[in-house]
Formats: C-alpha cells, structure tokens, sequence
C-alpha cells in the first residue's frame, strides 16, 4: 500500500510571521514611548531634570480642562498598556 505524501506545510511559517509582527509591534510602540518623552522633555527644557518633569507633571492640567483628544490619547495608553500586562499570562494558555 503506497501513501499519498502529505502537501507541504505552509502554515507552519504562520507562527513565526505572528511571532515577527507582535515583536515589531511592541519595538514601534516602546520608540513611540521613547520619542513622546524625549519630545516633551525639549519642551520642558529649563527644569532641573526635564525627563522626570516630562514623566510627572501633569500635562492636561496645565491647559485647563482636557479635550477629547487628551482623552483618546490617555485612553489608548491605557488599552496598551493592559494589552502588555496580561497578554503574555494568557499567551500560555
């Protein structure tokens, strides 16, 4: 009895691709994070130590109300930031 050889395995790369494209993912997001600080420390400029300015002030306060747009914006952090926490506990499963 002969055996119908199996057609190739083309979704054993799919992992890998998952794998490359959650990496870049989270290099894109964490150089995001990078330039947003470094940004708003050159803003700051004349504090003492502006990346810790950068890091604890509280922007929104300073213009007064926040606007819908410093809402998404905080918003958005927040989805990524969980998303970051609790994939990768959940991932084994």
């Amino acid at each position: 009895m002969t055996s119908v050889p199996s057609p190739p395995r083309s979704l054993d790369l799919q992992p890998g691709r998952a794998t490359l494209t959650a990496a870049l993912a989270v290099v894109v997001l964490a150089l995001a994070g990078w330039a947003a600080l470094f940004a708003e420390a050159l803003r700051v400029g004349t504090a003492s130590d502006p990346f810790l300015q950068a890091l604890c002030r509280p922007v929104a306060l300073e213009r007064g109300a926040p606007v819908l747009g410093d809402l998404a914006v905080a918003a958005a952090l927040w989805c990524a930031m969980s998303l970051a926490m609790m994939l990768p506990t959940a991932v084994p499963m």
